[in-house]
């Protein structure tokens, strides 16, 4: 017995190690019946996009809008000179599960900030509401997916919004959309308190963000504002940049009220309540987190196909011991995770 919760000790070490942020319970996109069709380029949604586009190209661009492109040309141009390495793209995933996608889901080298929104809107139902802002994002706008990487319902349930999981860039803020994480909040907090279950979840969900990207809470990190008078940049500059504590609000990025003063003034809060717990952290990259994943994944599965069968069916039922005993997600999430990687090894046996 003292050999197996040894081993046992040890594993489970490992595992802290590989999901070391995983501190909140996360509804997937699969959990919420996310219409997966709606990112697929050869769906019927997205050609019809495709043959309205091919048809509004044989129009001549208004001058507006040739003025409009030069003026996002200026600012890219600029962004690329001063800000190259948190702009980096890393990795492009063209497919999945063998459907070509409407647009490549693209990888950020870093994640260095985090964002907060609210939508405005109220619904009655998590259900519908998800499935009505996703059809909207994704088809009525043609943004191919959800807006946001995360959602905070009213009763503090989180939700997975964009696809694509780590590292991926989505358009939540023009000229910040790159090295940044997006969470948006249910409800209009220009007129209503936020409720206690959205600020608790919010907080654990920042506190897991900063532990999976290692984002420091203390060190500010530039946020790039489009110019639309004079009294707020130079003359003849398109975007102004200015330099924040990586938790901030869409106000900060763009010319907007979101979110909102009853939200606003409560980030600042969650950040100084995790400010101790992250000073230490460097961003990680993305090719650094795969790797770091891979190496601790091929230890675990060399311990465990080094074991005895006899071993290792111990080292379940001490699992299953401790997972009935225990009222602590986290703790029980990673021991099944355990467990799982186990029923794998004595599979491989049979």
């Amino acid at each position: 017995m003292k050999e197996i919760f040894t081993g046992f000790f040890s594993l489970f070490l490992m595992f802290f190690l590989i999901w070391p942020a995983q501190a909140v319970n996360i509804i997937e996109r699969s959990e919420w019946w996310a219409n997966e069709e709606f990112r697929y380029r050869e769906s019927s949604y997205w050609q019809d996009i495709i043959a309205k586009r091919a048809a509004k190209k044989s129009y001549p661009a208004s001058e507006a809008s040739k003025a409009a492109f030069a003026k996002q040309q200026r600012v890219d141009s600029y962004l690329v000179n001063n800000f190259a390495d948190d702009l980096e793209i890393v990795d492009s995933e063209y497919s999945f599960w063998w459907n070509k996608l409407a647009w490549p889901e693209k990888k950020t080298k870093y994640v260095k900030s985090i964002m907060i929104h609210h939508t405005h809107s109220e619904y009655e139902s998590s259900d519908q509401w998800i499935l009505d802002i996703y059809r909207y994002h994704s088809i009525s706008r043609q943004w191919w997916d959800i807006g946001y990487h995360y959602l905070i319902w009213y009763d503090g349930e989180i939700y997975e919004w964009k696809a694509g999981w780590d590292y991926v860039i989505w358009a939540h803020a023009k000229n910040n959309n790159f090295s940044t994480v997006w969470i948006a909040l249910m409800w209009d907090f220009e007129h209503n308190e936020v409720p206690e279950s959205q600020l608790e979840s919010l907080s654990q969900l920042v506190k897991h963000l900063t532990v999976k990207y290692w984002i420091d809470l203390s060190k500010r990190f530039p946020i790039h504002k489009p110019c639309i008078g004079s009294d707020e940049c130079e003359p003849g500059w398109d975007v102004k940049t200015t330099y924040h504590y990586p938790l901030v609000g869409h106000v900060d990025a763009a010319h907007t009220t979101c979110p909102w003063e009853h939200l606003y003034e409560k980030i600042e809060e969650i950040r100084l309540e995790h400010l101790t717990s992250t000073t230490w952290f460097t961003p990680i990259s993305y090719q650094d987190s795969l790797k770091k994943s891979a190496d601790k994944y091929t230890q675990i599965f060399d311990i465990l196909r080094d074991a005895e069968s006899k071993r290792l069916i111990g080292l379940v039922a001490h699992i299953n011991r401790v997972i009935k005993g225990n009222n602590d997600e986290v703790y029980i999430w990673k021991l099944k995770k355990l467990r799982s990687l186990v029923f794998q090894v004595l599979r491989e046996r049979t």
